[in-house]
């Protein structure tokens, strides 16, 4: 998944999109993505934010933190949000992404998963609510020790994450636009 994918989930994770609450399926958030701009714009109320800052220099706490929790990374790339900093990187074959709190501890952790390793119930709400769109990649996220599911579909071009519980609840949608 693309660094602005990871950046745009590790967002709406510190809004607090994957929170303990359930929440219906109408009150998902939604995320549109301009890549020209680099600007991400919050459906929910219409007001822009700026995106995050690229190839930062992390604080020691949370470099020194990352080190410890991955010394086998490779190909790390730094980015700094308003909540903390945001490692994307490969670890062996998988490639993961992690944000850090600016004191080194752990926000949330995004792992890339075969399209098959996503939970049934995930699955079976793609084939109801997507049906006949393809999935071209997924993740499992972990934030506090919950684990939630990104299923990736391109419409026209067009790519969209799919946010969900593992119990198959959408809770977000991200589309990525270019121009």
């Amino acid at each position: 998944m693309s660094r602005t994918t990871l950046t745009a989930l590790a967002l709406a994770l510190s809004l607090g999109a994957c929170s303990n609450d359930p929440a219906p399926q109408s009150e998902a958030t939604s995320i549109v993505i301009d890549e020209d701009d680099d600007d991400l714009a919050l459906s929910d109320d219409g007001e822009e934010e700026s995106d995050e800052a690229f190839n930062v220099e992390p604080p020691a706490a949370v470099e020194q933190a990352f080190h410890t929790e991955h010394p086998g990374a490779a190909d790390v790339a730094w980015t700094m949000e308003d909540a903390g900093f945001e490692a994307s990187f490969t670890e062996g074959s998988s490639a993961l992404s992690v944000a850090y709190r600016a004191d080194g501890t752990v926000g949330a952790i995004q792992t890339e998963i075969a399209i098959a390793g996503l939970p049934a119930a995930v699955s079976a709400a793609l084939a109801r609510d997507y049906a006949g769109q393809t999935v071209t990649e997924a993740a499992r996220i972990v934030d506090g020790g919950q684990a939630t599911y990104e299923a990736e579909i391109t419409n026209n071009g067009v790519p969209t994450y799919l946010i969900y519980s593992s119990d198959g609840r959408l809770i977000e949608t991200t589309t990525q636009e270019s121009e």
